[in-house]
């Protein structure tokens, strides 16, 4: 039992009363990136770090409204994204990836840009990544087209329906250009 009353008023410094409790998220802490351990025939390519250092390239405002950025354990996906939470999916182990020919169109000119060889095989493309290039795939195109409908909800009024896919391709291509300098000199050429 305590002999004293315990303290609950909050300080008054310089004529403002301060807050009880630090109420501000500090940007890229352990816990606004979260990683969910890969299923079965997958891994993680990017680390927490490599995600950081990635968010640290993007202008504040872009990253208003995220909550968490998830390295997800799913595989059927690249990325998804939903209320306040961004997610980049696990990658296939052997790091190849087989893709129709209308995917690879749309993904075709970053693909080249890393310098990722594609080989037709049975009507379908695969793709030979290195590690260097999944990342660079992953943080360019991925994350930066989920962040795309992120913004995209933000904007919107009902924060339910955005514009979708098209415009969501349109942001990363876009955010892609812009941040390719400053991804080279941080992560080197893929």
């Amino acid at each position: 039992m305590w002999l004293t009353s315990r303290k609950t008023a909050t300080r008054v410094r310089d004529g403002e009363v301060q807050r009880k409790n630090r109420h501000g998220r500090t940007p890229w802490s352990s816990a606004f990136i979260v990683r969910e351990a890969p299923r079965e025939g997958s891994r993680h390519v990017l680390t927490a770090r490599h995600v950081r250092d990635f968010l640290e390239l993007l202008p504040a405002e872009l990253l208003e409204g995220i909550d968490q950025v998830l390295l997800d354990r799913a595989t059927h996906l690249l990325g998804w994204c939903r209320h306040g939470i961004v997610a980049l999916c696990a990658w296939p182990r052997e790091l190849w990836t087989v893709w129709p020919a209308d995917w690879l169109d749309d993904h075709r000119t970053s693909l080249e840009l890393y310098g990722v060889p594609i080989v037709l095989q049975h009507g379908w493309f695969r793709c030979e990544f290195t590690e260097p290039q999944v990342r660079a795939f992953q943080l360019l195109r991925v994350l930066t087209h989920e962040l795309g409908h992120h913004a995209d909800l933000m904007a919107t009024r009902s924060k339910r329906f955005g514009h979708g896919e098209r415009h969501a391709e349109r942001f990363a291509i876009d955010w892609e250009q812009r941040l390719w300098a400053d991804y080279v000199d941080v992560f080197g050429w893929p």
